[in-house]
């Protein structure tokens, strides 16, 4: 209600889907990844050219305050650093295009997802872009939204990765009640801490807000040693 009632400006959103895709595909260089592969990038360059052009004809000044990247199911193979560095890239590639074609001297606030959502009896050496990721907030100034394991699977698909239709819902709306805490000025991006591991005993830090609190159920934890403190 906040984001609706204060809201003065024109929006458009654009979604340039590339499902599946490694992170190498969305780029703007045809030597990486599948041969040529540039089609992505290139709908993202038309479409926001297009939007430039008609928001400029009615004497609006165009700015681009958030870009959220949610990818990387493509890469869950690829060795830790791979997909950071593939991410990087492209990142510093839309910047650049969103400067060349708006005219916006400063980059949006970088905002990102951590896929990973059918994690399930996969085996450990997978999912490290996972780890990415993390790095790669942190070495962007970006901010975590959140993970997209906790969302239900639609096991009914042919591949059972994809989301029910009220896991998309959930996520997304989370994604917008990020931006929303971070114009406020409210933290919302509380990277996770470095597990430490003494023995046989691992503690692993977990991030809560100051206005909020850790929710546990008992006896959900028994098979991880005890439900946490």
């Amino acid at each position: 209600a906040a984001l609706r009632d204060g809201l003065t400006e024109t929006v458009a959103f654009q979604f340039h889907d590339a499902g599946g895709q490694s992170i190498l595909n969305i780029d703007s260089d045809p030597s990486t990844g599948a041969a040529g592969l540039v089609t992505p990038f290139q709908n993202a360059e038309w479409w926001l050219s297009e939007a430039t052009r008609v928001f400029t004809a009615e004497g609006k000044t165009v700015r681009v305050p958030w870009f959220v990247l949610n990818q990387g199911e493509a890469d869950v193979s690829q060795a830790r650093g791979w997909w950071l560095a593939g991410a990087n890239a492209y990142w510093a590639e839309r910047r650049a295009q969103i400067t060349r074609t708006t005219g916006q001297t400063a980059a949006p606030r970088l905002m990102v997802q951590q896929t990973g959502g059918y994690m399930q009896n996969t085996t450990l050496n997978l999912h490290q872009c996972k780890l990415d990721q993390i790095d790669f907030v942190r070495e962007n100034g970006g901010v975590l939204i959140g993970p997209l394991y906790p969302y239900k699977i639609d096991n009914s698909d042919d591949k059972g990765v994809h989301k029910t239709l009220a896991g998309y819902i959930s996520a997304y709306e989370v994604g917008a009640w990020a931006m929303a805490e971070v114009s406020a000025g409210r933290a919302w991006n509380l990277l996770p801490g470095t597990p430490t591991r003494s023995g046989n005993q691992i503690t692993i830090p977990v991030s809560v807000r100051g206005d909020e609190s850790l929710t546990t159920v008992s006896g959900v934890y028994t098979n991880y040693g005890g439900d946490p403190a």
